[in-house]
């Protein structure tokens, strides 16, 4: 199943792909010039971003980079203005901070967070509100840092360490968010 980022992305090309299907349908000496041409849209087209939208009834808000630092759908609920949908902070560089999804004002899903160098810092995800399943950090370099899995806002299980250099640090055992003995 594919992502509202990725249907609108793959919207969006096929909006610009569009004019070139008809040259596609007739037999033509210049089908490898075109093939050439409409070559560079498609692999052009995996590396737009499409804007974020939003569920329904929900509008986009903020402005993303150069002129802004922050995008989120937001909806009206008894008068009040609530987050609901997707939720990206930019650093002052342009590249995304953090983005995740809010459903009615509250954390849901994955939320994803990046160093100022663009390498991914941590995945986490949220059942309402709560941090829940499976959390995974890296070092700015890229190395994993630690691995585990949170119930119910609590560390449970197995985790994980690594030290900066790859090789495993320690493992730790929690029940119910404390350190097993």
């Amino acid at each position: 199943m594919r992502s509202e980022k990725e249907l609108a992305t793959l919207r969006l090309c096929s909006r610009f792909l569009a004019p070139y299907q008809a040259l596609f349908s007739r037999k033509s000496s210049a089908l490898p010039l075109l093939a050439a041409l409409t070559t560079l849209p498609i692999f052009a087209c995996r590396h737009v971003e499409a804007p974020p939208s939003c569920p329904p009834g929900a509008k986009l808000m903020g402005v993303p980079p150069p002129k802004g630092a922050e995008v989120w759908c937001q909806k009206s609920v008894d008068g009040r203005p609530v987050k609901d949908g997707l939720f990206i902070v930019y650093t002052t560089g342009g590249s995304k901070m953090v983005e995740g999804v809010y459903r009615n004002g509250i954390q849901d899903g994955e939320w994803v967070l990046w160093y100022e160098n663009g390498a991914r810092a941590s995945i986490d995800y949220y059942r309402n509100g709560v941090q829940d399943g499976s959390h995974t950090s890296w070092y700015a370099d890229g190395q994993k840092a630690l691995e585990g899995e949170y119930h119910n806002g609590k560390r449970q299980g197995i985790w994980t360490q690594w030290d900066p250099s790859g090789l495993t640090s320690h493992k730790m055992v929690y029940q119910d968010g404390k350190l097993a003995k």
